[in-house]
């Protein structure tokens, strides 16, 4: 059976940041008609840094037996095979979770190419994102992980999610 997974990095972080990056250039014509600099100003900065995170966000991921691949809107697409990929897990970037609590944050599986120990997972998980390609937790993403990679996945701050 050929199992492929196609979709974006994160969908829903990308759709929040396109949303306000449209909402501070609508705000950007109004002070520019209103001629008010230190608005203009303000919300051209928001504007363009949340176009970024949205062309981030927006990168399209492709899982399968042969490689991973991301294509970014605008850059270059980077692919890595299985063989450069030493580690697969699940991590939850609420790294200080509170007492109460036994959620882990936004999950995210990632691929690194060297094995991690756990002070390693902390500080990937506290310098959230990493270099180290990524993408959202979905369970979709993660069967097919799960039907290609073969080995044990890591689990930092993510309970429950890794069968």
């Amino acid at each position: 059976m050929t199992q492929s997974v196609k979709s974006f990095n994160d969908a829903v972080t990308g759709f929040a940041s396109a949303t306000f990056s449209i909402f501070m250039t609508i705000l950007l014509v109004s002070f520019c008609h209103l001629q008010m600099t230190v608005g203009i100003v303000v919300s051209a900065i928001l504007a363009l840094v949340f176009a970024v995170i949205t062309l981030r966000n927006f990168t399209r991921i492709l899982i399968s037996k042969e490689k991973i691949e991301f294509r970014p809107i605008l850059g270059k697409t980077r692919t890595y095979s299985w063989e450069e990929i030493k580690e697969v897990g699940v991590i939850g970037t609420k790294v200080f979770p509170k007492t109460s609590s036994n959620k882990g944050g936004r999950k995210y599986i990632y691929f690194s190419p060297e094995e991690l120990d756990e002070d390693s997972r902390f500080d990937l998980a506290f310098k959230w994102p990493p270099k180290i390609p990524f993408t959202s937790y979905s369970k979709a993403k993660l069967d097919a992980v799960q039907l290609i990679w073969r080995k044990p996945l890591a689990n930092y701050n993510a309970p429950d999610l890794i069968r």
